[in-house]
């Protein structure tokens, strides 16, 4: 299926119209720390499994978990979080992406959008 490639779904409306699905990213942004470091491990390890030069996949995507780990001590845990998410949907969308390293252009991304998310909320 399409959502198990990372690209998005049609649904049926009631009127008999298609739509795109808009993938739900809410629950995947409350995922705690440590709930999250493993369901790292565990990507890495399918990633060797599982995809085309699984190897060399599995060393870019441990990095990244590094750089999000990382991340998470200097700009707190939302904002490592967010950059993961951001960092695989581009990868989803540009296979040739690379994950591996610091992405300040990324970072900068995501924290302008916490920072209006925040604004509009208060």
């Amino acid at each position: 299926m399409k959502a198990e490639k990372g690209e998005q779904e049609m649904e049926l409306r009631v009127d008999g119209t298609f739509a795109i699905r808009k993938f739900d990213r809410q629950d995947e942004r409350s995922i705690k720390e440590g709930a999250w470091q493993a369901a790292a491990r565990l990507a890495v390890e399918l990633a060797r499994q599982h995809w085309p030069q699984g190897e060399v996949h599995a060393v870019a995507l441990a990095s990244h978990h590094d750089v999000v780990t990382d991340l998470a001590d200097s700009h707190g845990w939302q904002t490592a979080l967010r950059y993961d998410i951001r960092q695989r949907e581009i990868m989803h969308r540009e296979p040739k992406h690379d994950i591996s390293g610091m992405n300040g252009l990324v970072l900068g991304w995501v924290s302008s959008k916490l920072t209006s998310e925040n604004a509009i909320s208060t």
